[in-house]
């Protein structure tokens, strides 16, 4: 955010709608988090897990932007600590994958791996519905009669 207040960057694509009034925001798409976790995390026959299932030495957490981290407080709570937190991408998908830990994962980003049978995804059994994520295309407004920017939106829009 700070380098498109600062001219740096003309665009970018965030998981939240910031409220300023020189910003325009255009939602791009929602998608689910799913619990996922390497198939051998889970018997053949599990189907759905509730959070007194979990195995906390295999669970793994990063704490993903609101609304779902509103949705872990009040659905999780901070009496259940997670083995591992980590708040890099990267490195939580190769704990996930190598150390056959389980945790919640963005759709988009849980899809392929969930297709090449390296993970699995399995139904949380929750009072409360897991929140869904918004991702929005986020410019400033004085960038948006600009021919590059009409070429990107378009491509991207």
């Amino acid at each position: 955010m700070n380098s498109l207040f600062d001219g740096i960057i003309d665009v970018c694509v965030i998981p939240f709608k910031p409220q300023h009034p020189d910003l325009i925001s255009i939602k791009l798409f929602e998608e689910n988090f799913l619990l996922i976790g390497c198939p051998s995390s889970f018997t053949e026959t599990t189907q759905a897990l509730a959070l007194d299932q979990f195995d906390k030495s295999s669970f793994l957490h990063i704490p993903w932007e609101t609304p779902f981290m509103e949705w872990f407080k009040n659905e999780i709570g901070f009496t259940f600590f997670p083995s591992i937190e980590v708040d890099d991408t990267t490195i939580y998908m190769k704990l996930l994958l190598e150390q056959k830990m389980m945790g919640f994962l963005p759709e988009i980003v849980a899809r392929p791996y969930i297709e090449t049978n390296k993970l699995r995804s399995i139904k949380f059994i929750s009072s409360t519905p897991i929140p869904k994520r918004s991702v929005y295309l986020v410019y400033n407004k004085k960038i948006c009669n600009s021919r590059s920017f009409q070429a990107l939106s378009s491509l991207i829009l």
